[in-house]
């Protein structure tokens, strides 16, 4: 006869496991290890920033950022190599925000390289989801997730690999597209590669903050293809007592809106509300 009172305990952690893995799935996370077929093949240089470049203990040998505006999805490549051991904790931790309510991600690769030999990590089951809601003592509610994994076993030396996806936009732009993109951090990074690819007909306003790499266009069929490639960036190292609104970093502003005036309309449109119906609920 089974013993009733060790049976109970490995019942309830087979249902915490079923309900966690459930629970990822109903918030929009998935793992599927085959990445999107429109993603453009890039060039790296394999060259390692000085020490004195290098904060936290790690340095991004490759930022990749692909953006499919007419499929609606935003692909991100990134490869960390751990310098020495404050690097072995600050960068063990992947984690990644996103909104289930109009976003899916999906996580296709994750693998720590070491001695040239991959080691796959790519686990449904090792990840969190959990809801980001920091602000709710002030009544904001940003409806959030964060899907996050803490890697084990990882050493000096080793380079941690990973790439995801997310799908979807909000859909109070009303499938307007606009964005910042970064091309510089704190460390010096090795490789930047940031992508738009659209149709010929959308066309996007483009501003430049401070120094940014070269825009480079290609037609294919009926898209065109942004790109914007960097080897080597800058180190900003932060200062103490720096104003928050200081930003030395080389960044890009893009969007489809052509006019303040436009902006103005589309939030008129959004915030357009009956006052009669409002003010006979206020006095009934």
């Amino acid at each position: 006869m089974l013993n009733t009172l060790n049976f109970k305990p490995v019942l309830t952690l087979v249902l915490l496991l079923t309900s966690v893995i459930s629970f990822a799935q109903n918030k929009n996370f998935s793992v599927i290890k085959t990445e999107p077929n429109w993603l453009q093949k890039i060039v790296t240089v394999d060259k390692r920033p000085a020490n004195r470049d290098i904060q936290d203990g790690y340095y991004l040998f490759l930022y990749e950022l692909q953006n499919n505006i007419q499929t609606q999805e935003q692909y991100q490549h990134t490869i960390r190599e751990i310098v020495s051991d404050n690097g072995v904790q600050n960068g063990s931790e992947i984690s990644v925000t996103y909104d289930p309510s109009y976003q899916k991600l999906t996580f296709h690769k994750i693998t720590i390289w070491r001695n040239n030999q991959a080691i796959d990590k790519l686990n449904a089951r090792n990840f969190k989801v959990m809801q980001n809601e920091k602000e709710l003592s002030k009544f904001i509610y940003s409806g959030t997730y964060s899907a996050y994994m803490i890697l084990d076993d990882v050493r000096k030396g080793d380079r941690i690999e990973f790439s995801y996806t997310i799908k979807g936009e909000n859909p109070v732009f009303a499938n307007k597209y606009s964005n910042t993109f970064y091309f510089e951090g704190g460390s010096q990074i090795s490789n930047v590669y940031i992508n738009l690819i659209t149709k010929k007909d959308r066309v996007l306003q483009i501003k430049n903050f401070n120094t940014v790499p070269t825009l480079k266009t290609k037609d294919i069929n009926d898209l065109t293809i942004y790109e914007w490639q960097e080897k080597q960036t800058k180190t900003f190292k932060s200062l103490d007592y720096e104003p928050s609104w200081h930003d030395p970093y080389g960044r890009i502003q893009i969007s489809e809106f052509k006019s303040w005036k436009e902006i103005v309309d589309w939030s008129i449109q959004l915030n357009n509300y009956d006052l009669k119906t409002l003010l006979h609920l206020i006095l009934r």
